[in-house]
């Protein structure tokens, strides 16, 4: 059964209320789910059944529920008919992975995250339902950070997708983009042999990605607080082993 305890100013506990809760609170309903994911106002969980719900803020789209209602404080399913696996709610979107193993986003799309090969402007509202992501080819799983996105693909190829001024997209190229883009070990030498293979792979709420490859960790991005773990305090396009 699904519990939620924190903030609650945007519905996001899922109990009926907007209030702040210090103790653990069913969520409505007796929420039976395989998986949950808490997003910055929001939060989503794949039903034991497949069914996706999601509850919390909605300014953006975010819940996926076809709706333009600001905040919504219980379970609500998502408008599709689609069953999933696997669900990442991020900052302002939400992405997740169906049952035949092709990744969806909605929600916000200021910078490209939801996939699909456009950019709209920052006051824009992407998808208020599930939208397939353009990335041809089945993913593990799929991980939505603040305004960027990486998944997993089933050959373990890694990509990243959204905002890229601080090159967490690990592409080498700062501007943003709506089509999924492959990591690199050298960005610049785009051969299939140079790509990384990963095991897990996961954008942050902030400004820097990282990804695990073998038994090493490998981040990039901003790194002007020591948030890359590579012994300095400078941005990186290109992946850097954690050292330790």
């Amino acid at each position: 059964t699904v519990h939620c305890w924190g903030a609650g100013t945007h519905g996001q506990l899922g109990n009926g209320t907007t209030v702040r809760s210090a103790g653990v609170t069913p969520v409505v309903g007796g929420l039976q789910a395989t998986q949950v994911s808490a997003g910055a106002r929001h939060t989503c969980a794949v039903r034991t059944d497949g069914v996706l719900v999601c509850w919390g803020d909605n300014s953006n789209g975010q819940l996926g529920i076809g709706s333009d209602a600001v905040f919504v404080s219980e379970p609500t399913p998502v408008n599709s008919s689609l069953r999933f696996t696997q669900v990442s709610a991020g900052a302002t979107h939400t992405c997740a992975v169906a049952q035949d193993g092709f990744p969806y986003c909605w929600g916000s799309n200021a910078f490209g995250e939801a996939g699909d090969g456009l950019v709209y402007l920052e006051t824009d509202i992407g998808y208020r339902s599930p939208n397939r992501v353009n990335i041809g080819i089945g993913v593990h799983y799929i991980r939505a950070g603040l305004h960027t996105t990486c998944a997993r693909a089933t050959d373990n190829i890694g990509y990243c997708w959204g905002r890229g001024a601080e090159l967490q997209l690990g592409n080498g190229d700062p501007r943003p983009t709506g089509w999924p883009q492959g990591i690199y070990v050298q960005p610049g030498r785009q051969n299939t042999s140079d790509r990384f293979r990963f095991v897990d792979i996961r954008p942050s709420m902030g400004t820097f990605t990282c990804g695990l490859v073998e038994n090493n960790v490998f981040c990039w991005g901003t790194g002007q607080r020591g948030e890359l773990g590579a012994g300095s305090n400078t941005m990186s396009s290109m992946p850097q082993r954690i050292r330790g």
